[in-house]
């Protein structure tokens, strides 16, 4: 939590102490109506001091969870990175031992390597 954002939460419980204080002072005079509407103003600088430190635990936790997820896509990038090079490379040997293009694409399934007419002289 930021700095500012304590100094707001310091002032928010001075401020409900301090509607406590006069609360409690009408009430010794007699005024329930006004002791009881100060009450509720403090309650609410309560509830606003909690309200700031559980979403600064949440703020927290997220930031927490975005570098776990920049972590992971890193990890993935470099994962995929190092699958394509080997698939790649997989490919191309697969190209080299093969007799024509034709071959290649068909895996050897509708090809004949004896009467192959795409074969190349050196091989």
């Amino acid at each position: 939590m930021s700095p500012a954002a304590r100094i707001l939460q310091a002032l928010d419980v001075a401020a409900a102490v301090l509607l406590v204080v006069v609360a409690l002072d009408y009430r010794t005079h007699g005024e329930t109506l006004f002791a009881v509407l100060l009450a509720a103003a403090a309650l609410l600088a309560v509830i606003a001091v909690l309200r700031a430190e559980a979403l600064a635990e949440a703020h927290e936790h997220v930031d927490v969870l975005h570098d776990q997820l920049v972590d992971a896509r890193r990890r993935e990038t470099a994962h995929r990175e190092t699958a394509l090079r080997a698939w790649t490379s997989l490919g191309w040997a697969g190209l080299d031992g093969a007799c024509c293009l034709r071959g290649w694409e068909t895996r050897g399934a509708d090809h004949d390597l004896t009467t192959c007419i795409y074969q190349e002289p050196t091989r």
